[in-house]
């Protein structure tokens, strides 16, 4: 039905979704590029004491970082506006540097991604987070905790190589309690978007680095991807 209609997205609505049915939409939004995608929803009928059942949907798969994809809402405070104008300005250094990598539209979030040569198993990500500190992120995210915890170990026996090709000491934070996994460098001081006079500092370290940890890992994600469609994580 999805290949007759030309549609991009397919929902899979069922009482209970299978682990065949799980494995073979997880698989599919692997192997997919960014312009599909597929969902599994669980309906399932609530009644509360005597009420007529009401319908309740459960969002059982989904693409890996499907939130990195809906629509940002609009700014509505000066941090979101500051943000929105930050990354407006960062994404466009990084189209002169990059002209190929993203397309993607800023957002007036903390963070924003930027897609991986392995869709579906990592995304970089550039963002403000505790501590007024910035970072780099390599954030580890297929939709399974435990085949993310395992490309994350891959990685991290690589660990040593990888460091060498980036040309920073980089912060291995598996987050075991956490279904993601993430790999980090941070800019050597302190900043927040109120600091505008900072702002071209910044966002030069940020191109910068992300270009010498899109060098270094975009090789080892795609090993990853391929052991991943060959099931060797399963």
């Amino acid at each position: 039905y999805m290949a007759g209609l030309g549609a991009h997205y397919a929902v899979l609505v069922a009482e209970e979704i299978k682990p065949e049915h799980h494995s073979a939409l997880t698989r599919l939004n692997v192997i997919s590029g960014d312009e599909f995608r597929f969902f599994g929803i669980v309906f399932e009928a609530w009644r509360i004491g005597d009420s007529l059942p009401a319908p309740k949907l459960h969002l059982e798969v989904q693409p890996a970082n499907w939130r990195l994809w809906v629509r940002p809402s609009q700014p509505t405070t000066p941090m979101q506006e500051r943000r929105l104008r930050f990354w407006g300005e960062l994404l466009g250094l990084l189209r002169d540097a990059y002209p190929h990598w993203t397309k993607r539209n800023p957002a007036p979030d903390s963070w924003i991604g930027l897609p991986s040569a392995a869709s579906g198993v990592a995304t970089y990500q550039p963002g403000f987070c505790e501590g007024k500190r910035v970072r780099v992120g390599v954030y580890v995210e297929t939709g399974d905790s435990a085949i993310n915890k395992r490309i994350f170990d891959k990685l991290h026996d690589q660990k040593y190589a990888i460091e060498e090709a980036v040309g920073e000491v980089l912060e291995w934070d598996r987050l075991a309690h956490a279904q993601a996994s993430r790999i980090s460098v941070y800019f050597p001081s302190n900043m927040t978007t109120d600091e505008e006079e900072r702002w071209a500092e910044v966002q030069q370290w940020l191109v910068e680095m992300l270009g010498k940890v899109r060098k270094a890992f975009d090789p080892h994600l795609l090993d990853c991807k391929a052991m991943l469609e060959g099931g060797d994580f399963d």
